[in-house]
């Protein structure tokens, strides 16, 4: 089996979504990653790694780290989960997209060994299992200096935990509630699975959390003797400005611009410049604010508070996916439009918290169209949340100005309006379907 296209390629890859046996164990998929991992060398044994789990802010948090190291002469490994328009966005080097050439180089390398694991006891590893394997391969056979990885889901069985390099650093973002029906209904349950990926002795940098979430990850750093590093605002850093400029806050008093929107972008990047930190006084490099400074002016995260102009028309993209995020995106919204009403665009996955981010929604909402998500890719139809089922939730609520058009093409032309912004939010795939959209002249 040899793909010669892009498309080639992501139809097999698409095709391992439902083509997984029920039942199987969390613990019994990581060991089969772990399997086929040890069949190519362990490659993610190779370069150092930064491991980043969370609930919010996993992604932005692994960007600004790829991007100052980058801005610093390294060469830098970058997985993404999930990617937003282009399925390379998981394999960046250097925060670019591989070239389709390369990457299917590197699938092609790997079919193969895919393909005979799926032949014997182990089973074939699923979609996000081969992507995470094939993400350690690109990186290890591309000879990067740094690997940034975020995790999927959770921490402890998630496939990207299968790092055992004692010189890996573990990162924790933001812990919320999110996937409570497999991580725990609780921050402490959920703060226990982020956890998990942070060895025994090594390095983890968190950020500010709520008292469980706390407790829980001083309980592990202590049990593991790992070096818990803390980075908390108005300690480390101070936010001074956020507007659609972007966020000027400064860190350990170095006044800093930071092309990203939003409060919570500061504390991403605080943990990002720690992790550098931490890496400098390992690898004895030096920092160089001048260049560092440069970097976090241009940052550009597209997805994340992204504002586009279309037709004078004033667009903001966010994919917000559950209750810590979207409250995130409606902080920031009342801070730069107060007193301001919106149009939103919005579609769910199934299992998200729903109920939750509507609540978030309504109270700066004008009116709103209810799509759906996936329209473009049937394996993947089954996972989302029915807007039907989305409007009589906002029903349920006292809020009425909704309506239902399921293809995000026509739900686009239905909500904007000129006389106010429109946000597009509720899932990074429906940010995804949209933004394509948008860039269309």
């Amino acid at each position: 089996m040899i793909f010669k296209t892009l498309p080639e390629a992501q139809n097999y890859l698409f095709a391992q979504i439902n083509n997984q046996k029920k039942g199987l164990s969390p613990a019994y998929r990581l060991s089969r990653t772990r399997e086929i991992l040890k069949r190519l060398g362990n490659p993610q044994e190779k370069p150092t790694t930064i491991h980043i789990a969370g609930t919010a802010g996993k992604g932005s948090t692994a960007y600004l780290t790829s991007l100052i190291l980058e801005s610093l002469g390294f060469k830098v490994g970058l997985h993404l989960s999930p990617h937003l328009v282009d399925i390379r966005e998981r394999f960046q080097i250097n925060n670019r997209l591989i070239s389709e050439q390369k990457f299917l180089k590197h699938l092609n390398r790997l079919v193969p060994v895919l393909e005979k694991t799926g032949k014997n006891p182990w089973g074939k590893p699923d979609y996000f299992e081969i992507l995470t394997i094939l993400a350690f391969e690109i990186f290890h056979q591309e000879k990067v200096d740094y690997v940034i990885v975020e995790t999927g889901l959770g921490g402890l069985y998630d496939s990207t935990n299968t790092i055992e390099n004692p010189q890996k650093i573990s990162v924790i973002t933001k812990i919320g509630l999110d996937h409570c029906q497999i991580l725990g209904n609780t921050l402490a349950e959920i703060a226990f699975q982020k956890m998990g990926i942070v060895l025994d002795k090594s390095t983890v940098i968190a950020g500010d959390q709520r008292p469980a979430a706390n407790w829980m990850i001083k309980k592990i750093a202590e049990a593991k003797q790992a070096q818990l590093i803390r980075v908390e605002e108005k300690r480390d850093f101070q936010v001074k400005r956020v507007d659609f400029g972007g966020t000027g806050f400064s860190y350990q008093g170095r006044s800093l611009n930071l092309g990203l929107i939003g409060r919570h972008q500061a504390q991403n990047c605080a943990l990002a410049l720690k992790t550098i930190e931490v890496l400098s006084d390992r690898g004895q490099f030096n920092l160089s604010w001048p260049k560092i400074r440069k970097a976090l002016a241009k940052a550009y995260f597209p997805g994340r508070l992204e504002v586009i102009k279309k037709n004078n028309q004033k667009i903001i993209l966010d994919g917000a996916h559950n209750e810590e995020k979207m409250a995130a995106l409606i902080q920031t919204l009342e801070k730069v439009f107060p007193q301001k009403k919106f149009n939103f665009l919005i579609a769910f996955k199934k299992d998200k918290e729903v109920k939750k981010m509507i609540k978030e929604i309504i109270p700066l909402a004008h009116k709103i169209t209810i799509s759906s998500i996936f329209s473009s890719n049937s394996a993947w139809q089954k996972l989302a949340y029915p807007p039907e089922e989305v409007k009589k939730l906002f029903h349920n609520f006292g809020f009425y100005k909704t309506t239902v058009i399921c293809k995000p093409k026509r739900a686009l032309k239905n909500s904007l309006d000129n006389d106010r912004p429109l946000i597009v939010t509720g899932s990074l795939y429906l940010v995804g379907e949209i933004s394509p959209l948008l860039r269309q002249s």
